[in-house]
């Protein structure tokens, strides 16, 4: 027959069976002592009923819409294709964000050796590569973050 032993530390219940140690909590015995919950929350801080409400509204406003009762919302995005770049394009590019190619390719992402097979035409850049090439030429975005002093 199995020892056992019993600890109490605060809130938390301890046994003891063998060599086995296990932790429990002390559930409440009264309604007064039961925690107080004010609405489980998300992430955004809503509370869940007004999530549901939300979600309520919406299922609502499509069913409205699949009945002809009233226009549905809708946001339609066009995403023009990638523009594939020459190597001098490449060259242009980098020379005009005053980059060295160590830098571009850390920019990128890629190794030095990439930079340098994308300049001298021997392989192109694909995919985030040309976005991020596109975004650079059209200085959408700066090729440098200042570190405040």
């Amino acid at each position: 027959m199995p020892y056992d032993k019993n600890i109490h530390r605060g809130s938390d219940f301890y046994q003891t069976v063998g060599r086995n140690r296990i932790r429990r909590r002390r559930i409440a015995a009264t309604p007064d002592h039961a925690p107080k919950r004010s609405g489980i929350r998300t992430h955004r801080g809503k509370r869940m009923s007004a999530l549901f409400d939300d979600l309520k509204e919406g299922l609502e406003q499509a069913i409205d819409f699949e009945k002809g009762n009233g226009p549905a919302k809708s946001v339609t995005y066009t995403i023009l294709p990638a523009k594939h770049y020459t190597n001098t394009e490449i060259r242009d590019i980098r020379m005009k964000a005053g980059m060295t190619q160590a830098i571009f390719s850390a920019y990128f992402g890629v190794s030095p050796k990439t930079v340098e097979a994308w300049e001298n035409g021997r392989t192109h850049p694909t995919g985030p590569a040309c976005r991020l090439l596109g975004l650079l030429e059209a200085k959408s975005i700066p090729p440098f973050v200042e570190l405040s002093k």
